[in-house]
């Protein structure tokens, strides 16, 4: 049986290359946040805190949903991200003279969730919507 584009039954999943960019773009910015990670920090403190651990794991989600060509949870991907970035921000808002690496990972950790966010509502759903 042959169903026209009008009908409900027929479903065309929509396009999921921008999504797949977005998780690259995670996962180059999670790599961006690692390197500072190990830049000069201010006061001798280090920048290897759990907000880099976050913005590398949310990478690593990205790399391995675009590498096995599925977007398989980018809703985890964006929870690691926000992560990330709240907790940098809090880092940098309850330490007094942050640094400029610091204050820059913030700025990419941002950067990182809103992509990450952007491909969660970005990524094909399941169930069409009616």
């Amino acid at each position: 049986m042959v169903y026209p584009p009008s009908n409900p039954a027929f479903y065309n999943p929509p396009d999921s290359r921008l999504s797949r960019t977005l998780l690259i773009v995670v996962s180059a910015l999670g790599l961006v946040t690692y390197c500072m990670s190990f830049g000069p920090m201010s006061s001798g403190s280090v920048a290897m805190g759990w907000h880099v651990r976050f913005a590398a794991m949310a990478a690593l989600c990205g790399v391995f949903s675009v590498a096995t060509r599925q977007i398989a949870l980018p809703v985890v991907t964006a929870v690691l991200a926000a992560m990330g970035f709240l907790d940098g921000l809090s880092t940098v808002v309850a330490a007094s003279g942050a640094g400029w690496v610091m204050t820059a990972i913030v700025v990419v950790n941002a950067l990182q969730a809103a992509a990450a966010i952007a491909a969660v509502l970005l990524a094909p759903k399941d169930v069409p919507d009616k």
